[in-house]
């Protein structure tokens, strides 16, 4: 992707490596964009979770949408719904075109042709179009897939024009849906096991040891940062026996798992 060709707030499909290894293309919103010494995307996906992301594209989507091609008043044609599929960079529009035979039979939809904005022309993918009313003097219904070229990005609102010649050029009024995406989670703080240093050694049945500890200025938190074996050698060098010491790594063992766990 070249830098910056998404913005902050562009909702788009990111490349996500799961915990188990695999790579998937989930929805989400970019929150900070590949600039400078930062190759990846910043990105959020719907259940609110953050990655960085280095393959992030165009977002597939399908929405309910207005446009009318028109010949005269009496031929027609209006396109009703848009799709996006970004794995294969193509627009599917659903359409239905009128006549009533005063200029002869319809133009054949294959001549039909999309554009974006860039003026950047779809290509029509023939077999993959659905055609459900084929009557040549009055209506052809279905599905009609455009390919665009994937190096490209798809500048929006597209534009249609049916038939060979004699149609409009038109806007097609789309309302892409955005994404709901949840937002992040803050962690909720959880208590300490033992708010003060008092606490902690009330635990432990240590209250006689609390002079010690006080003088030398150490803190439930302080005692937390300490290492795992490291800790009876700190407390013994404060003055503690060597069983309360033992005891009281004890207690501070178990504060130190509950605040990894919280």
């Amino acid at each position: 992707n070249p830098k910056n060709r998404y913005n902050v707030g562009s909702d788009v499909e990111a490349q996500i490596r799961q915990r188990e290894g695999k790579t998937v293309w989930l929805p989400a919103r970019v929150l900070a964009q590949a600039d400078g010494d930062k190759a990846t995307y910043t990105v959020r996906v719907e259940n609110g979770e953050e990655f960085e992301a280095e393959c992030v594209r165009d977002l597939s989507f399908e929405c309910t949408v207005e446009g009318i091609s028109r010949y005269d008043s009496k031929y027609f044609c209006n396109v009703t719904k848009m799709a996006r599929d970004t794995s294969k960079n193509s627009i599917t529009i659903t359409f239905d075109v009128h006549g009533d035979m005063s200029c002869g039979e319809l133009q054949h939809w294959r001549s039909s042709k999309l554009y974006d904005s860039m003026g950047q022309r779809g290509r029509l993918a023939e077999s993959e179009c659905k055609i459900r009313t084929q009557d040549s003097n009055y209506c052809y219904e279905g599905d009609l897939m455009y390919y665009f070229n994937p190096s490209s990005t798809l500048a929006m609102p597209l534009s249609f024009r049916y038939g060979s010649s004699g149609y409009s050029k038109e806007i097609i009024k789309a309302e892409v849906p955005k994404l709901q995406i949840k937002e992040k989670k803050e962690k909720e703080k959880v208590k300490p096991l033992y708010a003060n240093i008092d606490e902690l050694l009330t635990a432990a049945k240590l209250q006689k040891e609390g002079e010690k500890l006080k003088q030398a200025n150490v803190t439930v938190e302080s005692l937390l940062r300490i290492e795992d074996d490291k800790l009876s050698d700190f407390l013994k060098n404060l003055g503690l026996k060597t069983g309360h010491a033992a005891k009281l790594k004890r207690f501070v063992l178990t504060a130190k798992k509950h605040a990894e766990d919280s």
